[in-house]
């Protein structure tokens, strides 16, 4: 079943939300993409994503102020679940670009309800939610290894794409078999560094286990190829929101034994992990 595909283009002089309470001009297409509905302000642009199927309960809202970009994730409850505040310029400045592209193309033939322009450009607002979110989400995250195996993040149609998996076997896969078999491999990567501890000579603060670069790459390909509005959701939480950094591998002299006082009495070559970003979806 087709949903529509929404682009709403936001004529005002100031760049603020206040200026919105008229009619918004709206164009709208029956597609087999998500709802997305694209706004842009003055400085402020924004962009939501719904998922392509009534039963998967994620939201992804993407705005901006030129400065700052906030992704934010909403359960089916319309609660924030995840988030992230990207201050790259480099980041800011592409999303920025790709939403104005999108705006050029549109019409003013239909309005759109203004309450959803408003929430979709309140940048401050999403910042504020995110760092509460951040400041109190610590005694709440998911204990699981896969970082995308958090509680809001469950597709359906797939085995794999959850709260770990509930297949039968290791080659079960749902009917949503493209994204299923993305997240399968993925969740096979033979290595990874769990959240809060060590691996690899490197500490994983982070809240969410920490992939191989490979895996990771593998996984962003596969979803890109998988050519599904279900699958680029996921991409786009994953890659954008959630899973920010990976590790590659080299082989280095590391301490295999220490004394009383910390000092290394013996060495042997081994693998340290590298911190490194992972590409945007």
């Amino acid at each position: 079943m087709s949903t529509f595909l929404s682009f709403a283009i936001l004529l005002c002089l100031a760049p603020t939300v206040s200026c919105l309470h008229s009619n918004l001009p709206l164009r709208t297409i029956e597609s087999d993409a998500p709802k997305e509905t694209i706004a842009a302000v003055g400085a402020l642009v924004g962009r939501e994503f719904l998922s392509d199927r009534p039963d998967l309960p994620i939201r992804l809202v993407q705005s901006s102020d030129g400065h700052v970009l906030i992704h934010s994730i909403f359960d089916a409850k319309d609660r924030l679940t995840d988030c992230n505040i990207s201050f790259d310029p480099v980041e800011v400045e592409a999303f920025n670009h790709a939403i104005r592209a999108q705006v050029a193309t549109g019409n003013s033939s239909i309005i759109v309800k203004t309450n959803e322009a408003v929430s979709l450009l309140a940048v401050d607002e999403h910042r504020l939610a995110c760092e509460r979110l951040k400041l109190n989400s610590a005694s709440e995250i998911d204990e699981r290894r896969s970082p995308r195996s958090k509680r809001f993040l469950i597709a359906p149609g797939t085995y794999w794409c959850g709260m770990g998996n509930v297949a039968q076997n290791s080659k079960q896969l749902g009917e949503n078999s493209g994204l299923d078999r993305c997240c399968m491999e993925h969740d096979g990567c033979p290595y990874f560094i769990p959240r809060l501890s060590s691996g690899y000579g490197y500490y994983n603060w982070r809240t969410h286990t920490l992939s191989y670069c490979t895996c990771d790459e593998r996984f962003h390909k596969c979803l890109k190829e998988a050519s599904t509005m279900s699958a680029q959701v996921v991409g786009q939480m994953f890659f954008n929101v959630i899973n920010r950094a990976c590790f590659e591998l080299e082989r280095e002299k590391v301490c295999a034994q220490y004394n009383w006082w910390g000092t290394c009495q013996k060495w042997k070559t081994g693998l340290v992990a590298r911190v490194q970003e992972t590409p945007r979806f």
